[in-house]
């Protein structure tokens, strides 16, 4: 059973959001969201948005991440797919949304979280994310806060274009 969720584009984006979240579906083992981004100068990461993100979200760089570079996501994050970095800070905010959330479980901060980042074969302009979760109002939240980064830090006068 699985539960689809198209967000309302008044309630969860603004004209200028870079990243869009299509739609959202919950299956029993992971969460899959239809990311669209549209405008070619913000397809790929640059080192300034890495930077902001590494900033905020320290874990980043060490992600396990199958790769072509290096075992961790720190080996390509300068420059992949956009996408890609949706699906690494939905994993790292899930990691430590869920450790805070379970203060009682001493493993809780073990949980693992796993994702894939594809692009579609129908819209180039869109990319599938899948992510597992443990609960998933947690992975739901992590998806609008990961969005809700990268459409503020693109949106900043010194935002950076690729």
């Amino acid at each position: 059973m699985s539960a689809s969720v198209a967000p309302n584009s008044s309630e969860s984006r603004t004209a200028q959001d870079v990243v869009v979240l299509e739609s959202l579906t919950v299956q029993p083992d992971r969460v899959e969201a239809r990311v669209r981004i549209d405008d070619p100068r913000y397809q790929f990461t640059t080192p300034e948005l890495i930077a902001d993100a590494v900033e905020e979200f320290p874990t980043l760089p060490h992600h396990t991440c199958r790769n072509a570079k290096g075992p961790t996501f720190g080996a390509v994050m300068d420059h992949t797919p956009l996408a890609h970095l949706v699906e690494h800070l939905v994993i790292d905010l899930q990691t430590h949304e869920y450790a805070a959330q379970h203060p009682e479980d001493s493993t809780a901060h073990q949980v693992v979280f796993t994702g894939t980042t594809q692009q579609s074969v129908e819209d180039p302009h869109v990319s599938i994310v899948r992510v597992s979760f443990r609960d998933d109002l947690i992975a739901l939240a992590a998806f609008k806060k990961a969005l809700h980064f990268i459409n503020r830090t693109l949106a900043q006068p010194s935002a950076p274009e690729a």
